[in-house]
């Protein structure tokens, strides 16, 4: 065997060995990212729904917050990337639409609800569900064994939220006023973002959707940064 033919035998046998340690801690990670997504879900199954007094409004009550519901999808997520259907383009798309999920939960919780929660940083439940889940799923997202949407589709990051909020103005316009929102800012009884700055006691539905259409506006240029940002990592060659 000639000196070529020997550097290129131990170029390939270099990059297969790499290739299954990054397997290993590929499969490890996913691992243990499920872990916590599990776990952070028993517990607050425990403590919203097994402790309280009513199972079937407690299940719903647990499910109202958008928190919840992003690190349930990224559970879901988690799940069946184990399974044969992380091979299909379905789950190309929700691993994108959970990362923006988890990731409007975090930007959105450390910037208007609780500024001060990261200072009181201290391996809660919440720290898990506002910045360590979001944290860990981003990495899980950016490896180089997901494949990404195009940037085409960068406007299905905003499927989630825009939902949400669709689903909840309806609900509290057939309540009434006394209908209670999971979050204060989409309610337009209360003062909101726009209408707190310009000091008003009530938003109303104009300043409510001049709100949505911001936050929609920056979501989606925030789905195409992270599109960008992926085929770029995608492109590079280890």
């Amino acid at each position: 065997m000639n000196q070529k033919k020997i550097i290129k035998k131990n170029l390939s046998d270099q990059n297969t060995s790499k290739g299954r340690i990054y397997e290993l801690l590929y499969f490890l990670f996913c691992l243990g990212l499920l872990s916590i997504a599990l776990g952070v879900f028993i517990a607050q199954v425990d403590e919203k729904v097994i402790k309280g007094t009513d199972l079937l409004h407690d299940w719903k009550k647990l499910f109202n917050m958008f928190t919840y519901q992003s690190n349930f999808l990224v559970l879901v997520v988690m799940l069946l990337s184990f399974t044969p259907w992380r091979k299909k383009k379905s789950f190309v798309v929700l691993t994108f639409i959970t990362l923006v999920s988890i990731l409007f939960t975090a930007i959105i919780n450390h910037s208007i609800l609780d500024r001060d929660e990261i200072k009181n940083f201290s391996f809660k439940t919440v720290d898990f569900q506002h910045t360590i889940i979001p944290l860990l799923y981003t990495v899980f997202y950016f490896s180089k064994k997901n494949i990404g949407i195009s940037c085409k589709k960068a406007y299905l990051g905003i499927i989630h939220p825009l939902t949400y909020l669709i689903i909840y103005l309806i609900i509290g316009k057939i309540k009434g006023e006394d209908y209670k929102y999971p979050y204060n800012f989409i309610n337009p009884h209360k003062p909101g973002i726009i209408g707190g700055l310009l000091g008003k006691a009530k938003q109303g539905y104009s300043y409510l959707f001049l709100t949505a259409f911001f936050l929609a506006i920056l979501t989606y240029l925030f789905s195409l940064f992270l599109n960008f940002a992926k085929s770029k990592i995608n492109a590079r060659k280890y």
